[in-house]
């Protein structure tokens, strides 16, 4: 049986703020090391600007090929092996591999797998359990639920399944944040990931009060910590510098050829 606390979600998401400062410090610049190495070896889908240090994926595919260019082992929890446990906001939820939590405005909250009253759409993407959430009506401003985690990560994705009347955004305690998923026809599954140079230790799916609620499904959620420095890691880092030696030595060599 998961262990259930009711905390407030603020108050967690700025105690895993307080948390991240202290346990991410040592990793960072490994960290950003090898996000801009991944950038210029050309690995990731898709560009930012130079400002961000942000990837984000709409297909899990390109996701698990850019954890593997960036030696980054991703963890997958498709909540299978959790009985069912579905109750209103504010909970915290403690999984084996991390913890969730539903801001006071979801209404219902928790593992399933049995899809609730009129919920056509809701159900899991694989296997026979989901993370379920019912978003608020509009007589709240929004509803939050949030994904926490012990130590710094630098990846994490998931499926998202029956978003249907609202847009969900996404914010981390790093400082990242955008929109995360469309509201959609009913059961659609869309596939939000993110790749990023600052390590962090919690992420916030909020999606604002519409009429009716809005069910939405979390499945087959995948992360990966933030590495230590490991002869893998430090190996693909030294075949981007030995490339960029290469090709400093070769722009000097002209130079010199033509004076």
């Amino acid at each position: 049986m998961p262990n259930t606390t009711a905390l407030p979600l603020h108050h967690t998401l700025a105690m895993q703020a307080d948390r991240n400062t202290a346990l991410s410090s040592r990793r960072r610049p490994l960290a950003n090391a090898l996000f801009a190495g991944v950038l210029a070896a050309g690995l990731l889908i898709g560009s930012v600007p130079a400002a961000q240090s942000q990837v984000i994926f709409t297909d899990r595919t390109a996701f698990n090929t850019a954890l593997a260019a960036a030696g980054l082992a991703g963890v997958t929890e498709g909540y299978e092996s959790y009985p069912n446990d579905v109750q209103p906001g504010p909970r915290t939820i403690t999984l084996g591999n991390f913890r969730v939590s539903a801001s006071n405005a979801v209404s219902d909250f928790g593992v399933t797998d049995a899809p609730p009253p009129g919920g056509s759409g809701v159900g899991p993407t694989a296997g026979s359990k989901f993370l379920y959430a019912a978003y608020p009506t509009s007589a709240a401003p929004s509803g939050t639920v949030g994904f926490l985690f012990d130590t710094p990560i630098s990846a994490f994705g998931t499926d998202i399944k029956d978003l249907e009347l609202a847009n969900l955004t996404y914010n981390t305690d790093s400082g990242a944040n955008g929109t995360a998923a469309f509201a959609g026809a009913d059961g659609n599954v869309q596939f939000f990931g993110i790749l990023s140079n600052v390590p962090f230790t919690s992420i916030g799916f909020t999606e604002p009060g519409v009429t009716t609620g809005d069910g939405v499904v979390f499945d087959r959620t995948v992360f990966a910590s933030t590495p230590e420095p490991s002869a893998a890691l430090f190996g693909l880092i030294g075949v981007l510098g030995i490339a960029s030696y290469r090709i400093r030595n070769k722009h000097h060599a002209k130079r010199l050829s033509t004076r």
